[in-house]
This record gives C-alpha cells, structure tokens and sequence, in this order.
C-alpha cells in the first residue's frame, strides 16, 4: 500500500495534505550470520608478571564486524595465571609453552562460536612486542567496485591502545582495488581471492628512534553471475491522479535479479484507454478533460536483449482524473476546549467520483471573533467565555484548476 502523508509541519502550525508515497521491496535481504571469531594478537609471546589486554572481534559471513557480539574469556591452564571477563590475562605461569591456554567464546543471535589461543611465556622482553597492529577485518568478502572502510589498531606490549601511533595505509597487491591513506577501500572489478592484498603500517617514535609494526588484509572479491537479467520495472509514480488538462512526467525503474537497479533504455509506453490522454515521446502524460477512475489505462513494456534473447516485462498503471468539487468534510466537526485552548481544524473534498481532491485551498474566517480566533492554517484558539457555540468557524474552499 506505502505510507501515507497527511500533514506538513511548518513554523506554527501542520497544514494538511493528502498523498501517498509508494513504497517497494526488492528482493531477499540475507541475515547477518556469525561466521569466525578474530583473537588478536594470535598466540602471543609475554613476559612473566607482565598483564596483557586480549582482544577479540567477531564478524559475519562478509567478514564485517559485529559490533554487539558478546565475548567470553576463559583460561584452561591455571598454571599461566588468570583472565577476567574484560580479557585482560594475568600471567603468573614459569617461562615456556601453554598450548590452547585460553578459549575465547562470540554468542551473537543465538549462535556461539569458540577458538582457542596458546600463550608463550618469556624471560626477556622481545624487541617486536613493544608494537604491534592488526587489520580489522584481516579477511572481507565484497562485490566487484564495492567500498569498505577498513580499521587498525596499534597495541603496545601491554597490550593497551598505543596512544600517537600514526597509521600507513597501501595496497600489497593492486589487482585487488585501491586505498587511501585513512584506509577507504574501493575493490577492483576482478573477481578473485587477493591474499594479504592490503598493508597497513603502524609508527610510533620511541627512545631508540622510529618503531614500527605491519599488518595485512585480505580481500575476496566475488564473482558475480554474467549476465544481470532484468527482473522487475515499477513504474513511477505508481499510480497517476492527475487534474483535468493536467501534465505528469512517468518514468520507470528497472532492476535485476539480485534486486540491483540496472539501465534499461528499451522502453514502451501506450494508450490502453483513449479516454484518458496521451503521451508524448519524453514520457509526458497529458490528461483529457474527462474525469473518472481508470484501471490499466497505461500499459509499460520494459525489453532487455541477451545476446539471441530478449526479456520482456510489461506494467500497469491506473489513472484517476479528478472532477469538480462535490463534497466537504470537516475535521473535528466539534471540538470541546477550556477557555484559551487551541484545535487544528482541516478539511477535505471529494469529486463526484468519490475521489479525494488535493488542489483545494481553504480560507479560514471565524463568525464571531469574541468566541474565539482562528489563523490562515485552521488553527482555532477558544476565547473566554464558555458556552456551546455552532457554526462559529466558516471555511471558503477553493478548487484549483490546471492552467495547462
């Protein structure tokens, strides 16, 4: 049916309408699925005594991040030490190896998925775990000319955000698209795996000079299947109700099988009712001066050729012409206010078709200003004194005709 409007607010008050807005749903939405959960850093190296920030993103079947994932930690080795629920670990553990020392845990949507992580516990300090960056996501599915903006994050070897770090965005493999320097990613129109395709580059400066750390990205560009077949047109606006005389401009929207919108230049358009107008080559519909409801009177056929064969859809689109002004209503017919209150009276009309008019102008005037004042828009305010009072608010309605 779509949604319809029946007032526009302005400054002091809402001045009523009558329209309608089509609304059209195309296609199958796929729901967001949980898929894999990324640990990050991936086995890492600590030093005993040190506590360490874990960090876990979870993300769908595109490899997007699911933001409201919830994330358990949980440590199977007690001897390494402990993690609390925020997945800060701990370590107590002596110097050596704890394979799947910890299980981290994404529920999202009724669905849970585990991965394991392994620890290795240090004497000394490393040089590379004073920094280090990750890619997020580190693995994407997109469509051919698809755009994502892709994020990092820099840790120090707290395992803590690495506040000043300066981040450096380029492609490692430019058959998989292009990238700006805040990481914008726009996906190359071949379809194809591009393995660690994207580099990103953490620096930061330290006592020793300049330290930095790399990361990549990997991109799956799908495949798309050849040819995009025409689906669906729908017309626009999806009915017509038009003043006699009157002039509308009708187009069509065409898409494809997967629900995308796609050219389609090979348009027809014609008459199936010769009471009703006509329509010129630039797709303009000039009513007749008959008023009436008219079912299917114009009839679209959209054509698409591939290769020996051609597609074929035709629409329908009814056309109402309004008639003169028939019928008034308006609304509330009574109102009951306390002395200084304030309605919104609105008023509509009908044709002798039972159609509803929208070209009507109306001239609020109130019969006895001491009763109370009405505005330009239908605003009544009451006066003071009370009472049951009739016909105190008149309305000249006027019709207006096209000039066309």
């Amino acid at each position: 049916m779509g949604i319809q409007v029946t007032g526009i607010s302005n400054k002091s008050s809402i001045r009523p309408v009558g329209t309608r807005v089509a609304v059209t749903i195309l296609g199958s939405i796929k729901e967001r699925t949980l898929e894999s959960l990324l640990v990050y850093p991936q086995n890492p190296s600590l030093l005993s005594k040190q506590v360490y920030k874990l960090r876990a993103i979870a993300t769908d079947q595109n490899g997007l991040v699911i933001p409201d994932a919830d994330i358990i930690w949980s440590l199977n080795s007690k001897k390494l030490g402990h993690i609390n629920k925020i997945g800060y670990l701990t370590v107590e553990g002596e110097a050596g190896f704890y394979k799947d020392a910890i299980t981290i845990t994404a529920n999202w949507n009724s669905k849970a998925i585990s991965v394991n992580a392994s620890v290795t516990v240090t004497d000394l300090n490393p040089l590379a775990e004073l920094l280090t960056v990750h890619a997020l996501p580190q693995r994407f599915f997109v469509d051919p000319g698809d755009r994502l903006y892709i994020r990092a994050v820099a840790l120090n070897g707290l395992g803590e955000i690495a506040a000043g770090t300066q981040l450096r965005w380029a492609m490692n493999n430019t058959s998989a698209g292009n990238i700006d320097g805040i990481g914008n990613f726009i996906a190359s129109k071949t379809p194809g795996i591009y393995t660690e395709a994207i580099k990103v580059e953490a620096v930061i400066s330290g006592e020793q000079g300049f330290i930095t750390a790399t990361d990549y990205a990997s991109v799956v560009i799908r495949d798309l299947p050849s040819p995009r077949t025409l689906s669906a047109i729908y017309p626009w606006p999806y009915k017509v109700t038009v003043t006699p005389n009157g002039l509308v401009n009708l187009s069509i929207r065409a898409y494809d099988q997967f629900g995308d919108p796609i050219p389609l230049d090979n348009i027809e358009w014609s008459i199936e009712n010769d009471a009703i107008g006509t329509i010129t080559e630039n797709r303009l519909f000039r009513a007749s001066s008959t008023p009436g409801k008219y079912p299917n009177a114009i009839k679209i056929i959209g054509k698409q050729e591939i290769k020996s064969d051609i597609i074929q859809i035709s629409e329908y689109l009814d056309v109402t012409i309004t008639g003169k002004l028939n019928k008034l209503e308006i609304y509330p017919n009574t109102a009951i206010l306390n002395p200084g209150d304030t309605v919104h009276f609105s008023i509509s009309g009908w044709d002798e078709n039972n159609v509803e008019l929208s070209n009507l102008v109306t001239r609020w005037s109130p019969v006895n200003e001491d009763i109370g004042k009405i505005d330009a828009y239908g605003n009544f305010t009451a006066g003071t004194s009370p009472g049951l009072f009739e016909d105190i608010v008149k309305a000249k309605v006027y019709q207006i005709s096209s000039s066309q």
